[in-house]
């Protein structure tokens, strides 16, 4: 009798552990189907896609688990894993750089400056961080710039001005403005800027901004863009603080955890919507393109398969580790990206980890081919 409950206990185990698996398996194709499920249709799956990477480890540990016991059911996991492959690439990397004198290097850097710490979130000396970032920039030495979250007092055009001295980006794209500030997204260049135009998307705040450039006797349009953020204001990062670190004592839970849902559906739908728009813009572009912004979500979504349809990632062929770009309050991955089209080469991409803002700047060597 003791012999058998005993093997009944084990059977009961694996079962559970077989649904375990299987559920998890699931979930891990789920997020697979989220990069080509539009959110604005159903935005449900944009969270599995959210949650990719727990799942992706929560199945890789059952895989190596159910192998070593030998159970056939891992084969369903390591099919989940292989149907995720192209989605492992783009939020892991592990290239080697490359670096020469060759003449038709572009360096291209693309920054979220937050405006420039307006509100001193980072230094309470007015300024401070503004200052920090020119000089971080004239270190690095681009040879454009993409800024999202840009401003400027256009009384005093300090930032243009230091740009062109100590910089040597000479020609910038249009922006936002009022009577008083510059603002959004603007495009900073070494080399003339030919033609340039802004585009609003519907019923939000963000834009994407374009320049064709005349680089070393090519023209090259290169896109800034910054697509729908969640839009939490410091109420809701206190709630997720507080749900984070001790949520048993959070008051209000449901009408908080609806609130942070209600906000980012929300943001999924609009994002997505933008992301066709810019990615017809990249479809019309009739010159070799490069394509830089906060696309404000990982690369494990419907946004990032629509703009990187016919591109290059330049971290995926030439990135290190994971590219996380976000340092602020929230977890996140990689949400800030250097695209580029065939005749371009990549050489290298770096997320650079300056704490000036709540993104890390991401440049990238890019060269002519042709």
């Amino acid at each position: 009798m003791l012999f058998r409950n005993s093997k009944n206990k084990r059977s009961l185990s694996w079962i559970f552990i077989n649904s375990f698996a299987i559920f998890f398996a699931i979930l891990l194709i789920f997020a697979r189907v989220a990069t080509v499920v539009n959110p604005e249709k159903f935005v449900w799956f944009a969270y599995f896609g959210l949650g990719f990477p727990f799942l992706l480890g929560v199945n890789i540990l059952l895989t190596v688990f159910l192998i070593f016991n030998l159970k056939k059911i891992a084969i369903l996991s390591l099919f989940a894993i292989g149907l995720n492959w192209s989605n492992i690439q783009a939020m892991a990397q592990f290239n080697s750089a490359e670096f020469d004198t060759n003449e038709k290097k572009i360096r291209v850097l693309s920054y979220n400056v937050n405006l420039f710490d307006h509100h001193g979130n980072i230094s309470s000396e007015k300024g401070q961080t503004q200052q920090e970032i020119l000089n971080f920039l004239a270190q690095e030495a681009p040879d454009i710039i993409c800024f999202q979250e840009f401003r400027e007092n256009l009384k005093d055009p300090s930032i243009t001005q230091f740009l062109a001295q100590h910089v040597g980006l000479n020609y910038s794209s249009v922006s936002r403005h009022n009577k008083t500030v510059a603002f959004g997204n603007k495009i900073y260049s070494k080399f003339p800027i030919l033609r340039d135009s802004l585009i609003r998307f519907e019923n939000s705040n963000n834009m994407v901004v374009f320049a064709d450039i005349l680089a070393y006797g090519d023209t090259i349009r290169v896109f800034n863009f910054h697509l729908e953020s969640i839009g939490f204001h410091k109420d809701d990062d206190l709630f997720y603080q507080e749900l984070i670190s001790a949520p048993t004592e959070v008051s209000g839970i449901k009408k908080g955890t609806k609130n942070l849902l209600r906000k980012m559906n929300t943001a999924y739908a609009k994002r997505a919507g933008q992301a066709k728009i810019l990615a017809q813009l990249i479809a019309d572009s009739p010159y070799q393109t490069i394509v830089c912004g906060d696309m404000n979500d990982i690369p494990v979504s419907y946004s990032y398969r629509q703009i990187s349809k016919n591109m290059n990632d330049s971290f995926r062929k030439r990135g290190f580790g994971l590219g996380t770009s976000y340092g602020g309050v929230y977890p996140s991955f990689r949400i800030d990206y250097i695209f580029f089209s065939d005749r371009l080469y990549c050489e290298n991409f770096t997320t650079i980890r300056v704490k000036y803002s709540d993104h890390f700047p991401i440049c990238s060597d890019l060269k002519l081919t042709k």
